[in-house]
């Protein structure tokens, strides 16, 4: 897979089509995730603020992803967004998502809550704001795993 890196504030992150390929031509059909488009915006006082503004790839079976960019590119907005974690004032304004084939952007709050981990999840760079320091790591994986296979 081709790859580049672009700061995503301002044009798309397309690592499929040519230069001169449209967006319609942009993902193809049978990757595992299929991103197109996808926008996110901040509301602030002064007005909406992009932070994705049009970012496109495809995940096909066997293949690896990184996403690297600047700081405040938009990498965990885009990450967030795909896990339908962006909270207000932030808002996904437009894209979709294919996990599968099932738009992950349009799944009910439930159905989305049952995704996240069996089905994708998100290892933030900085572990350590995200798992509980006195807690073993195996611990706090295998509860993840319980609360999922429960259905609670």
């Amino acid at each position: 897979m081709t790859t580049q890196t672009q700061d995503t504030r301002s044009a798309p992150a397309n690592t499929n089509a040519s230069p001169d390929d449209g967006l319609a031509g942009a993902v193809e059909a049978g990757g595992v995730l299929q991103v197109e488009d996808l926008r996110v915006q901040y509301g602030t006082p002064g007005g909406p603020v992009k932070a994705v503004d049009g970012v496109t790839f495809n995940l096909r079976p066997g293949e690896r992803f990184g996403l690297v960019g600047e700081s405040g590119s938009g990498k965990t907005t885009t990450a967030f967004a795909l896990m339908r974690l962006i909270e207000p004032p932030g808002v996904i304004t437009g894209g979709r998502a294919l996990l599968d084939g099932v738009d992950l952007l349009k799944l009910s709050d439930e159905d989305m809550r049952q995704a996240r981990f069996a089905q994708i999840a998100l290892i933030p760079q900085g572990a350590m704001n995200s798992l509980n320091p006195v807690m073993r790591i195996g611990q706090q994986l295998a509860d993840t795993v319980r609360a999922h296979e429960s259905g609670s």
